[in-house]
């Protein structure tokens, strides 16, 4: 596949590049803090300012109470230290990223 189209890896970062920048430009001016990211299809977000809910509550209040999924960071330390950030993806067509946006900010919003 590389020999056939040489700047296939720039398009696929170019792709999701605007798929995270798409994810942040909705996410500008909520409650929530981004973390910077790059190299990655996952966006870092604090919550802090929404919830004081663990990470792991407030990803299993995202998935019951609004239909989405996120990570707790805590889930990736082997002391469980307590963290206010969730891992979110964005490896999704934009249709989806746009409506898990929509229910994160509703989250944000408590409705």
């Amino acid at each position: 596949i590389l020999e056939k189209s040489p700047d296939i890896i720039e398009k696929i970062r170019d792709a999701y590049q605007a798929k995270r920048d798409l994810v942040c430009k909705l996410l500008k001016g909520s409650k929530y803090k981004l973390i910077p990211s790059e190299g990655t299809w996952f966006q870092l977000v604090d919550f802090a300012a929404v919830s004081g809910d663990t990470d792991t509550e407030f990803c299993l209040k995202l998935a019951k109470q609004y239909g989405i999924a996120a990570f707790p960071m805590s889930a990736y330390y082997h002391d469980k230290i307590k963290t206010s950030a969730i891992r979110i993806c964005f490896a999704r067509n934009n249709d989806t990223l746009k409506k898990g946006i929509e229910r994160l900010l509703e989250a944000a919003s408590g409705r």
